[in-house]
C-alpha cells in the first residue's frame, strides 16, 4: 500500500513488494502486482485467483500467500515456496527450489522445512529460546547514624532475581536476482544471543543506588561469548540488562553430524552498586558472622542433537 510521504514513483524500476512485477494500470500504484500465475493485492496480503497448487495444501486458503508470513517466504511465481532439507550421509543443510513439501525429499535426505528457523528445530529439540533463572539475598548497603552519644548502624537486604535468556538465530545468506527474487540460500551458522534480565524487590534507601551486574564472565563449551553494545529490546527489567553473542558455524555444526551432547552456557557475576562515587557489592553472611561476596552463577545446559 502506498503511504503519503514515504513513496517514490518513477518508471525507472518496474518491480516492488517481493519481487513482483507492478502492475499500477489495475488498481493504482503500488496496489496490485502480477506474477507468473497470478495476481496479488498487497493492500490485504491475497491473490485475485485461486494457487494452482491449492489441492497439495488443503489446510490453507486458495487465496493466501506467502503461506500467510511474508517475512519468512517470498512466492516467487504465485503457486508455492521452496524448503530446506538435510543430508542424511554429511548433515549439510541445502535450500532446494524443487522441494516444497515432504514427499519431494529426494532420496538420502531429510525433510527440514519452510522456515529458516527449521533449521534449529531439528538441531536443538524443536526449541530456539531458552531461559535458566535464580536469585541472590544479602545485604545491600548500611546507614550510620548517632542518635544522642549512641551510634547506630542499620543494614538493608535484598533480593535480585536474575533470568537469563537464550535465543538460538539461524544465520543465512540469502540471494536475490534482479528483480528481487530469492534464488539461493545457504545456511552460515547459528548466531546465540544472550541476555541477562534482572530485577531487585528491595528498594536503596534515596533511590539514587542502582545495581548492575559486574566482572562478568560469560561462556559457551569454555569459550567467552563477545558482549554486544547499544540498548536491545527486552523482557521488563527494573535494573539494567547485558547482552553478549557467539556465532557457531555450520561447518562447526557439521563437523558433529551424528552427535549427541549439550551446550553449556556459564554465567558468573557480581552485582555491584555505584553510588556518591563509591562502589558497593552484594554481600552474604559468612562463616562467623562476617559477610563475604555473592556471586550470580547460571548453568544453562542445551541439548544438541545432529543426527
Amino acid at each position: 500500500m502506498q503511504l503519503d510521504g514515504r513513496t517514490i514513483q518513477g518508471d525507472f524500476y518496474r518491480y516492488g513488494y517481493q519481487g513482483s512485477e507492478k502492475d499500477d494500470e489495475s488498481k493504482g500504484g503500488g496496489n496490485s502486482y502480477t506474477t507468473f500465475y497470478r495476481q496479488l493485492d498487497p493492500r490485504v496480503g491475497k491473490w485475485f485467483s485461486i494457487d494452482p497448487l491449492f489441492a497439495k495444501f488443503p489446510n490453507l486458503t486458495p487465496y493466501h500467500s506467502m503461506n500467510n508470513n511474508p517475512i519468512w517466504f517470498n512466492d516467487q511465481k504465485g503457486d508455492k515456496p521452496n524448503d530446506w532439507i538435510k543430508n542424511k550421509s554429511t548433515g549439510k543443510f541445502e535450500w532446494d527450489s524443487k522441494v516444497n513439501k515432504k514427499s519431494d525429499t529426494p532420496k538420502g535426505f531429510e525433510y527440514i522445512g519452510k522456515k529458516d528457523v527449521d533449521i534449529v528445530n531439528n538441531l536443538f529439540d524443536n526449541k530456539s529460546t531458552h531461559t535458566e533463572s535464580t536469585y541472590d539475598i544479602g545485604l545491600m548497603g548500611s546507614d550510620n547514624e548517632e542518635v544522642g552519644n549512641v551510634q547506630t548502624v542499620a543494614f538493608y537486604n535484598g533480593r535480585i532475581d536474575t533470568k537469563l535468556v537464550v535465543s538460538l538465530v539461524p544465520n543465512v545468506e540469502t540471494k536475490y536476482d534482479e528483480t528481487g527474487n530469492v534464488i539461493e540460500k545457504n545456511f552460515k551458522g547459528i548466531d546465540v544471543f544472550a541476555s541477562t534480565v534482572s530485577n531487585v524487590s528491595a528498594a536503596i534507601p534515596g533511590g539514587s543506588a542502582m545495581y548492575e551486574l559486574h566482572d562478568m564472565k560469560f561462556t559457551l563449551n569454555g569459550k567467552a561469548l563477545k558482549k554486544m553494545e547499544g540498548n536491545f529490546a527486552t523482557e521488563v527489567a527494573n535494573l539494567p540488562s547485558s547482552h553478549y553473542t557467539r556465532f557457531v558455524s555450520a561447518k562447526t555444526i557439521q563437523n558433529n553430524f551424528g552427535k549427541e551432547f549439550n551446550y553449556s552456557l556459564n554465567l558468573n557475576g557480581q552485582y555491584a552498586c555505584v553510588s556518591d562515587k563509591s562502589v558497593s557489592i552484594l554481600m552474604m553472611p559468612g562463616a562467623l558472622g562476617l559477610v563475604e561476596e555473592n556471586r550470580t552463577k547460571i548453568n544453562m545446559l542445551i541439548k544438541f542433537k545432529n543426527k
